[in-house]
Formats: C-alpha cells, sequence, structure tokens
C-alpha cells in the first residue's frame, strides 16, 4: 500500500509514508530536492564538483556552472574552453568570441582547414592568373600581377599593365628619344654615333679613311673639315672628285699635284708603302714620271699628267709572269689569291675577307689583326677598324660592336632632397676595372631613402659588387650591398645619417648596372619601413 503511495507521488529517489495518504521525497546524499516540484532530485557540488569543469555554484535550481578568467563556458553548461584571450583560442588566424565558445576564421588568401581552426594559403594564380593580363606571383595569404620590362601595372585595378613612357624622364636619352611599346629608342645628331644604349659621342670622321679628304682632315664636335697642305687645295667634307686608296683605316688620294718633284716623291712613297709587298722600296722620280721600285721584277710607276698623279699603276709580279695595268685601289687589294716572298719564304696570302668582326685586315702582314684596344670593328674583310666616340674606350682588344665602347665616368646627382647614382655607361654594361666612390650627408634632421628598382652585377664570385655603410670601414654599420643581379623592386632608409656608398668591377665579366634614385624626407616627421615594394612610382 505504501509503496504504491510513493510510485504514484513521483518521487525521483527516496519516497517515505506519512500519514493520510502522504508521501515525502527525499534525495540522496549529495543531491539536493527541487525546490519546485518538491519530487525530483538535483546534483550539488559536493558531488564531482557538480559536473562543472571548473567553478559550481549551488541554488535553488540546482548547480551553476562558472569558468575561470579569459575561458568561456560550454553550449553544455558545463565544459570551459580558452577564449580568444588564451593563445587566441587555439585559432591560427583570426579567432572569434561567442556564446558557444569561439569561432576561428581566417583572412583573404587563406581558407579555413578542416579541423576548423588553421588556415591554408590560396593559390590566386592557379585560377586564370589571378585576372593578371601578364603574369602572377602567389605570396603566402596574398599575389601579384607583374608586368614585363617596359610596363607598369595599372594604378586603378593593379592587374593591366600600361606602357611606361621613358622619354618623359629627364636624360632617359643624351639626344633624341622615341618611345616605343614597352621600350623606347636613342638617336643622335649627325656627328655623332649611339653607344651604351643611350649616350652620344662625337664621331672623328677623320678615323676612317682621312674622312675623305684630300690630305688633312680635322674633327670638330659633331662635324669635321678638311683642310690645305702646300699645293694641295683644301676641301670640304662633300668633296667626292677623287679616287680613292684604303690602307691602315686611312684614306690616300689619287689626285696628288705634281707642281713640286719632291712633294710627288713624298707621297708617292707615303702611298706606295701602304699597298707594295716589301718594305725595301725604292722611287726615282724624273719629269713627271715616278717609278717605285722595290725587286727587279716587282715595279710600280706613276705617270703624272697634266701635273697630277694618274690612274694607271704597271704591276709585274715574279710569281704571276705576267704584266697587267691596273688602278690604285685596285693595287691595294692585289695580294689576294696571290703569294709574297719574306724572310721565311714563299706564302700563301689570306684574303681580307677571311677577318671577322672584331678584325681588320693588315695589308702590310696580310693577316687578320684584332682592333686595337678603343677601336672596334662589325663587318668582315675590312682593312680598317673605327674609333669609339669620343669619351668613350674599350675593355679589350677586338672589339666587334660599337656598344664595346663605354663611357668611364662615375655618375651622379647628390642633392639635399633628391638625387640618383648610376654605374658607368648606364644603361649599358659598365666597364671593367672601374671604381665609384660617393658620399651621401643630407642636412641636420633629413634621412635617405633609397629606391632600388633592378641591380645588374656579373656573378663572378663577388668580384663586381655595390656596397652602401656608414663609412669606408668594412665594419661599420651595413645598409645596403649586393654582389648579384637582384630584379625585385625594393625601398630602404639609410641605417646612418651619412652614408658611403662604393661600386667595384674586376677585369673580367662585365654587366647592365644600376641606377638608384634617392630622396631625403624629415627624419622627425615620417617613418618608413626597412624594405617595401610600394614605391614604384618613384622608380619610374
Amino acid at each position: 500500500m505504501e509503496n504504491s503511495i510513493c510510485t504514484a507521488n513521483g518521487c525521483h529517489q527516496n519516497c517515505a509514508f506519512v500519514g493520510r495518504g502522504e508521501v515525502k521525497c527525499s534525495c540522496w546524499e549529495g543531491y539536493q530536492l527541487n525546490s519546485t516540484d518538491r519530487r525530483s532530485c538535483m546534483r550539488t557540488c559536493r558531488i564531482g564538483n557538480g559536473g562543472c569543469q571548473h567553478h559550481c555554484l549551488d541554488t535553488d535550481q540546482g548547480v551553476v556552472c562558472t569558468c575561470q578568467h579569459k575561458y568561456l563556458l560550454g553550449h553544455d553548461g558545463r565544459i570551459c574552453s580558452a577564449s580568444c584571450s588564451v593563445n587566441n583560442g587555439g585559432c591560427h588566424k583570426r579567432c572569434t568570441n561567442t556564446d558557444v565558445g569561439v569561432t576561428c576564421s581566417c583572412p583573404g588568401g587563406y581558407v579555413l582547414n578542416e579541423d576548423g581552426k588553421t588556415c591554408v594559403d590560396i593559390d590566386e594564380c592557379s585560377v586564370n592568373q589571378g585576372g593578371c593580363q601578364h603574369s602572377c606571383i602567389n605570396n603566402i595569404g596574398s599575389y601579384e600581377c607583374i608586368c614585363p620590362k617596359g610596363y607598369k601595372l595599372n594604378a586603378i585595378d593593379e592587374k593591366t599593365c600600361v606602357d611606361v613612357d621613358e622619354c618623359t624622364a629627364n636624360n632617359t636619352c643624351e639626344h633624341l628619344c622615341s618611345n616605343l611599346p614597352g621600350s623606347y629608342r636613342c638617336d643622335c645628331r649627325n656627328g655623332y654615333r649611339l653607344f651604351g644604349m643611350t649616350h652620344c659621342g662625337d664621331y672623328n670622321e677623320c678615323s676612317v679613311v682621312n674622312g675623305g679628304c684630300q690630305h688633312i682632315c680635322i674633327n670638330t664636335p659633331g662635324s669635321f673639315y678638311c683642310s690645305t697642305h702646300h699645293d694641295i687645295t683644301r676641301t670640304n667634307s662633300n668633296s667626292t672628285d677623287s679616287s680613292q686608296l684604303t690602307g691602315h683605316g686611312k684614306l690616300f688620294y689619287q689626285g696628288i699635284h705634281c707642281s713640286q718633284r719632291d712633294d710627288a716623291q713624298s707621297h708617292a712613297k707615303e702611298i706606295v708603302s701602304k699597298i707594295s709587298l716589301n718594305t725595301n722600296i725604292t722611287v726615282i722620280a724624273k719629269g713627271f714620271q715616278i717609278r717605285v721600285q722595290n725587286e727587279p721584277n716587282d715595279e710600280v710607276m706613276f705617270d703624272c699628267q697634266e701635273q697630277s698623279l694618274s690612274s694607271r699603276v704597271h704591276c709585274s709580279k715574279e710569281k704571276t709572269n705576267k704584266s697587267r695595268t691596273v688602278g690604285i685601289e685596285q693595287a691595294a687589294s692585289m695580294s689576294v689569291d696571290t703569294f709574297y716572298t719574306n724572310d721565311r719564304g714563299t706564302m700563301p696570302l689570306k684574303t681580307k675577307q677571311e677577318c671577322i668582326p672584331g678584325e681588320f685586315w693588315n695589308i702590310t702582314t696580310h693577316f687578320c689583326d684584332l682592333c686595337p684596344k678603343d677601336t672596334y670593328q662589325n663587318t668582315r674583310g675590312q682593312t680598317f677598324c673605327v674609333q669609339c666616340p669620343v669619351g668613350s674606350s674599350t675593355d679589350n682588344h677586338g672589339s666587334a660592336d660599337i656598344n664595346d665602347c663605354k663611357r668611364r665616368i662615375c655618375s651622379s646627382y647628390i642633392h639635399d632632397l633628391q638625387g640618383f647614382i648610376e654605374s658607368p655607361n648606364f644603361p649599358g654594361e659598365y666597364p671593367n676595372n672601374m671604381e665609384c666612390t660617393w658620399i651621401m650627408k643630407p642636412p641636420r634632421g633629413r634621412r635617405l631613402l633609397f629606391i632600388v628598382a633592378r641591380v645588374d652585377l656579373a656573378e663572378d664570385k663577388c668580384q663586381d659588387f655595390l656596397v652602401m655603410r656608414k663609412n669606408k670601414s668594412p665594419y661599420s654599420v651595413v645598409t645596403y650591398e649586393a654582389c648579384k643581379t637582384s630584379e625585385r623592386p625594393i625601398a630602404f632608409t639609410a641605417q646612418s645619417r651619412k652614408l658611403w656608398i662604393q661600386f667595384r668591377s674586376d677585369s673580367r665579366n662585365s654587366s647592365g648596372g644600376f641606377h638608384i634614385p634617392f630622396v631625403t624626407y624629415n627624419g622627425k616627421v615620417f617613418s618608413f619601413p626597412c624594405h617595401s615594394s610600394n614605391y614604384m612610382e618613384l622608380v619610374f
């Protein structure tokens, strides 16, 4: 009877019959009776801390769990988890506190991993090149669009490339500049030659075939003129009324007046010395006839007709067994496909067509010789070398291109507010065995900011190098140093107010060098990062 009454009353744990059909519910030790329904039993903090992970509080409604400082109570009301204030909530990147605990998320360029905490980089370049017009480079958490040389990123969308008008910059070309898509072209005014891509040097017209002058050629900046000597009439640079004889890079003329026998004899010696196959020359002058003889069967005869030297040359060769009449210009090349005799015996003659660029045909030795230093030859089979433009020189013998001519000047413009330094002959290749030193000391309170778009140095075990430091002592504070090519644009501030800069090249390889602009800024007002790539507008 009592058990049936307790069961019907609904006590959760203990039930006691108190008479008159009434029962009293009670709870086991460690539990307390619910004050609301007086039947159910609730856990108290005395047993298992009430099921709480951190703090437990007994109330009329049961235990209440709380968490330590910087921890959050879980959705079950018992378990505590670290908030974002503790080790970023266990999140790799971003952490957000919510009612049910922390939530991890990732910034742009990342995606949340399956563990719900770590972030994985997104390779934006893997899909449609990141939208870049030219090329895309993926970075950790980001990416960037790159443009080819001669172009820069459009500042509006930072994806498309626009042409850089190099001609708008000062001193891109020394004379004339023409902008081209992705490039530019430099030209020089008449009388000057282009070398080193942008430089213009006076071309010494007198260095090749005597400038076309009959006797004396005088070079002037951008031009030249012919001068008189004895009774030779002065001609201008456009005169073409005389036939020519080429040899050793000089020009000799047929039209030498014979009004004075000694004068004619002197000029005959000069001409024949350039075309003769032997060095023992005898010159006999009689009347208006000049005979030049070096062997019994090998003579050259000049007949002076009407007070001028004719174009007839009589030449009989010991080995050809025949006589022939040729012009003076032909006589200069009569060594082709024949023989000559010297102290080594009879030798086959080489042809000047065998001379490659960088060489010239020496009509005295009948061999191809290297062009001397400070000259070049870019065409096969020539009998002369061309002098480098005025103010330039070559590193070695045998140069085959005018761009081998280089300016050996350490260029710079250093001002209180801005300026630049650049390698000699920039943007052409710098010369060998060069040493340039610059010292910068901005006004008090100002600091140096450098913008390096590109440094192109020959990679030969750091024998060519560029260094920036506080002073010339190798132990002073270094701001920047490079001994190889770097194409990634950077900007940086000097680590000291005063800066000592040195560039040095060795005797071997060469490369494109550098052009490094700089500005000074108020060090008390502005601060810049040690290095950055956000200065491209200044570079261009």
